[in-house]
C-alpha cells in the first residue's frame, strides 16, 4: 500500500475528504467489501434524522459508505491512515459520524510489521450518540511505525421498506506526540499520492446531457458529488448500492410549470422568490446591469439576484411533479471566481441532493449573463434550488430566463 509517513499530527486532520486527506480506503484482495466515498451536499434533515436519531448535519464535505441491501455482519469498508512513523505515549482519534441502526464504527491500530487485520488494538464499536464527537485513545505502540483504521460493518438492517445502511463521518483530527528522537526521524516530505483520491463526477459542459456520475453508477447517486476514495474495478462497483430510505412525506405537488416556468414578473414563481433572501428588480443593481431576455442585458427587464457578503444563499422552489422528461433552462450571472453557483435537485424518493451543474471559472472577469440548461427525469421533485457560496461585499450572482422544454426541446408551458 503506498502511503508516506505524516510530518505533523494536523496531516491526519480531514474534513473534505478530498486529494488532500490522509486517509484511504484500504487495498487488496478481499480485504473489504465495500468503500468510502466522498460526499458533498446537503443531506435530507428529515431522513437523516429518522435513521440517526439527530439533526445535527454534516458540514460541507464527509466520508460515507451506504448500501441499500442487507449485508452480512462482517461485511466492511476500512478507511486507512498513512503511517505515523512513531507516537510517544498515547494518542486521541476524534470524529463526528452518523449511522443508521446496527451499522457499527470501530478504530483500530496495527504495526507495520504485522499482516493486516493483526491489530495491536481496537476501541469499542461506536454505534449511538450521533453526531458524537468520538473520543478514541490510540496507546503507545512501542515506538514502532503504524497505521489507524476505521471500518464501518454490520450493514444488516431489514424491513419492509428499508434495507442496508449508511455510515458517515466527518471532522477527523489525530492528537499525539510524534517522536523526535534523531533514530525515528520522518523522512522529507513529497507529494504523497493524489490519486488516491479519484473525482466520480463528470460535470457537463454542454447543455443537452444529464449529470453523469462514475463509477459506480448507481451507488450514492443522490448525493450531490460523490468521490472515490480509491480506484475501483467493474467488480467493486458491482457491489455498492444506494442507501434510500424510504421513508414517504406528505407534499403538495405543484405542476411543471407553475414551479419551474420564470421570467420573474408576474408567473407564481415570483411568491417563493419573494420568500428567500434572493431579492427581484426590475433595473439595474450593483453591477448587473439588467435582466437576460436581451443579451448581454435588457436593462428594462427583471431578474432575481442575491449580493454578499454572504456565505450561502438558496434560492428553492416548491415541490413539483415532472411527468415526463424535461430540459430545465435558466440564465445566471456571475463575475467573480471565488463565488459559487450551483443547481442542485432534490427528488422525493431520494434522501441525498444531486449537483446538476456548477458555474465554471472564467479566465477574465466578464459582466454578461450566462445561459445553460440541463435534462431531468421524469419524477416527484422535491425542489430545484439554485446556490450562490462564498459572496463578498461586492459580489452579486443573478437568475433570470428559466424555461421548461419536453424532450424534443418543444415549449411545455404556454
Amino acid at each position: 500500500m503506498n502511503s508516506l509517513p505524516i510530518e505533523d499530527p494536523n496531516d491526519l486532520s480531514c474534513s473534505d475528504f478530498d486529494g488532500h486527506c490522509r486517509w484511504h480506503n484500504i487495498e487488496g484482495l478481499l480485504v473489504d467489501e465495500m468503500d468510502w466515498f466522498q460526499g458533498t451536499g446537503k443531506l435530507d434533515v428529515e431522513r437523516l434524522h429518522i435513521s440517526t436519531g439527530t439533526d445535527v448535519m454534516p458540514e460541507g464535505d464527509y466520508g460515507i459508505v451506504a448500501t441499500d441491501v442487507a449485508q452480512l455482519p462482517n461485511a466492511k469498508a476500512v478507511l486507512v491512515s498513512d503511517v505515523i512513523n512513531c507516537q510517544v505515549g498515547p494518542a486521541e482519534l476524534r470524529f463526528r459520524y452518523w449511522t443508521s441502526p446496527g451499522v457499527r464504527i470501530t478504530v483500530c491500530a496495527k504495526q507495520l510489521i504485522k499482516f493486516y487485520p493483526s491489530f495491536d488494538f481496537c476501541s469499542d464499536p461506536v454505534e449511538i450518540g450521533d453526531p458524537g464527537p468520538a473520543f478514541v485513545s490510540i496507546p503507545d505502540l512501542d515506538k514502532q511505525p503504524f497505521q489507524i483504521f476505521i471500518t464501518a460493518d454490520n450493514f444488516v438492517f431489514r424491513a419492509t421498506n428499508l434495507e442496508g445502511g449508511f455510515a458517515i463521518i466527518d471532522d477527523v483530527e489525530y492528537y499525539g506526540d510524534l517522536c523526535t528522537d534523531p533514530n525515528n526521524m520522518m523522512p522529507p516530505k513529497n507529494s504523497f499520492f493524489k490519486d488516491e483520491f479519484s473525482d466520480a463526477v463528470i460535470h457537463q459542459s454542454g447543455i443537452s446531457e444529464p449529470p453523469t456520475l462514475i463509477p459506480p453508477s448507481n451507488i450514492i447517486s443522490q448525493l450531490s458529488e460523490i468521490s472515490t476514495l480509491t480506484r475501483q474495478n467493474v467488480e467493486d462497483s458491482r457491489r455498492h448500492n444506494k442507501f434510500i430510505a424510504k421513508v414517504k412525506q406528505p407534499h403538495h405537488y405543484a405542476s411543471l410549470c407553475s414551479a419551474l416556468q420564470c421570467s420573474f414578473e408576474s408567473e407564481p414563481c415570483v411568491e417563493y422568490i419573494t420568500q428567500s433572501d434572493w431579492i427581484l428588480s426590475s433595473e439595474p443593481i450593483g453591477n448587473i446591469k439588467g435582466d437576460a431576455s436581451l443579451l448581454p442585458f435588457n436593462p428594462e427587464g427583471s431578474f432575481a439576484y442575491v449580493n454578499g457578503p454572504r456565505k450561502v444563499s438558496r434560492l428553492q422552489t416548491p415541490p413539483f411533479d415532472a411527468p415526463w422528461d424535461f430540459y430545465l433552462l435558466f440564465a445566471y450571472y456571475k463575475t467573480s471566481n471565488i463565488s459559487k453557483f450551483n443547481v442542485i435537485i432534490k427528488q422525493s424518493e431520494s434522501p441525498f441532493e444531486q449537483l446538476i451543474f456548477t458555474a465554471p471559472q472564467t479566465v477574465n472577469t466578464t459582466q454578461r449573463w450566462f445561459r445553460e440548461s440541463r435534462i431531468l427525469k421524469a419524477a416527484s421533485y422535491d425542489y430545484i434550488a439554485f446556490e450562490a457560496k462564498n459572496l463578498r461585499s461586492a459580489d452579486y450572482i443573478g437568475l433570470d430566463e428559466m424555461l421548461v422544454l419536453d424532450s424534443n426541446k418543444r415549449r411545455i408551458c404556454l
